[in-house]
């Protein structure tokens, strides 16, 4: 995976929705260069005013949907507003 530094973005997840993958605290590491919709990928998204986390899945209509790992988070359909940020490329979990 080739990564320029320039184009990086470390944040914070503020919420359970992408758990067990990515808990809340955790810290992820974006890449602003890659801001396409791939299918499966985790983003950081701008959405309704506020920045997430989430997976772009599309299903077999070839509609995108915002999805989060965590059942108990509601997936919805990718709003026309949604914007990628980011594509995350690395996150860490806190031990303490």
């Amino acid at each position: 995976i080739a990564i320029n530094g320039v184009d990086l973005t470390v944040r914070t997840m503020a919420d359970d929705a992408m758990a067990p993958t990515i808990l809340s605290g955790c810290s992820i590491l974006g890449d602003m260069h890659r801001l396409q919709r791939v299918p499966d990928q985790i983003c950081l998204l701008f959405h309704d005013g506020e920045f997430i986390v989430r997976r772009a899945r599309q299903d077999n209509k070839g509609r995108w949907w915002i999805v989060c790992d965590n059942p108990l988070w509601q997936s919805v359909p990718w709003a026309e507003q949604a914007r990628i940020v980011a594509q995350v490329v690395w996150s860490a979990r806190i031990l303490l």
